[in-house]
């Protein structure tokens, strides 16, 4: 579905994808692309497929992330802190992954997974689980 994406958090996410459609005029995308960035974001166009840019760059994190909470290596406020302490990430991906939701990031996965076959995208047990029982995303250290 062609259209705009701001990221959550938008004061810490600074990039908008824009995704155009099959009628969108080349000028219409340039000055949505300049408003992005007027507005101090990173501003991509991508193609209408499913995790667009932003997710399938930073979704290999965020089911790393989901692996060492599945497996118990780590609680949430650690995951958290190796990924924006050693990695950079303005926000701390299990934070993350907390305010998209269980199902939403499951559904995102799906769509992923089923589109591209790419193992890295192939859901956990562990966050199917967690979906189905409504149980959050984030676990207390141990």
């Amino acid at each position: 579905m062609p259209g705009r994406y701001c990221f959550d958090s938008v004061p810490l996410m600074k990039a908008v994808e824009l995704i155009p459609g099959g009628r969108t005029v080349e000028w219409a995308l340039a000055r949505r692309l300049a408003l992005g960035e007027r507005i101090g974001h990173f501003a991509a166009s991508a193609t209408d497929t499913p995790g667009f840019l932003v997710n399938h760059a930073g979704q290999g994190c965020g089911t790393e992330t989901l692996r060492i909470l599945g497996e118990g290596s780590a609680g949430s406020d650690t995951a958290d802190c190796i990924r924006r302490d050693s990695v950079g990430f303005r926000m701390r991906p299990p934070a993350l992954l907390a305010q998209v939701g269980s199902d939403n990031i499951l559904r995102i996965l799906v769509r992923m997974y089923d589109f591209s076959g790419d193992p890295r995208y192939r859901p956990s047990p562990w966050l199917k689980r967690r979906t189905r029982l409504g149980v959050p995303l984030t676990t207390p250290e141990q």
